[in-house]
């Protein structure tokens, strides 16, 4: 999980600095930063959510056959794995939102004069 984070804490950094320009230009037309992270979240989640529901039940799947091989029989709680989920979809928005809300908050001149 360590790895699945520091991968999406580089994935968000890069996609905030590839799109610093266009987040300069919505701030000079008046569009206030919590729009802009409203925006990166999204656009994250259009692609999270559709990994996140198939990773639980591919999950929930394979949990319980790995756990019906023991002899002690222990029920793996669909409820657990959806709160689970929902823990890393808000581990995940906060991550974004951090992200991308320093260049929100930025001066937008410094990243349109960057080349």
């Amino acid at each position: 999980m360590v790895i699945a984070l520091i991968g999406l804490i580089g994935y968000t950094a890069d996609e905030v600095q590839r799109r610093a320009k266009e987040i300069a230009i919505r701030k000079v037309t008046g569009t206030p930063a919590s729009k802009i992270v409203r925006m990166f979240c999204a656009d994250i989640l259009k692609v999270a959510l559709p990994s996140l529901i198939a990773g639980g039940a591919l999950a929930m799947i394979v949990g319980r056959r790995w756990l019906s091989q023991f002899s002690d029989q222990v029920a793996l709680s669909p409820a657990i794995m959806m709160a689970f989920l929902l823990a890393l979809l808000a581990l995940l928005l906060s991550v974004v939102a951090f992200n991308s809300l320093g260049v929100a908050r930025s001066n937008p001149v410094d990243h349109l004069r960057d080349q």
